[in-house]
């Protein structure tokens, strides 16, 4: 299922913040229990990819973070779903013109692309944004 790309991107200080329910029927869709096979072919997670490729990286990042509240502690699942939030935060901060904390937030990815890449077989960690 594709859900359509909200009415505009909201950039902090500069566009209005979307209404709390915008995004409640793609989180009410995110599974109790997620492990990887069922992660990239989650609907919830299809459209947070889909927004980042179109530039709504702040509505990416909300329903990511969705996601990542129902991985597993210390899973492969929530360290790549922490990492490509991290990807969302850094792109909407790049647009804000926040290059320190875009510098930073993109170390803190890089960091852990490395353990993902460490820990999960190589099969697992193709993902194309």
């Amino acid at each position: 299922m594709r859900h359509a790309l909200p009415p505009h991107a909201y950039i902090p200080g500069q566009t209005p913040r979307h209404q709390e329910t915008q995004f409640d029927e793609i989180i009410s869709s995110i599974p109790s229990a997620i492990n990887f096979e069922t992660l990239q072919t989650l609907p919830a997670f299809q459209a947070a990819l889909n927004f980042m490729q179109h530039g709504f990286h702040w509505e990416a990042h909300e329903i990511l973070e969705a996601i990542w509240m129902k991985t597993a502690q210390n899973s492969i699942e929530r360290l790549f779903t922490q990492c490509i939030i991290h990807l969302a935060n850094a792109n909407l901060k790049h647009i804000m013109k926040r290059e320190t904390a875009t510098q930073k937030i993109m170390t803190q990815a890089n960091a852990l692309s490395v353990e993902i890449s460490l820990r999960a077989p190589i099969s697992v960690v193709h993902l194309e944004i």
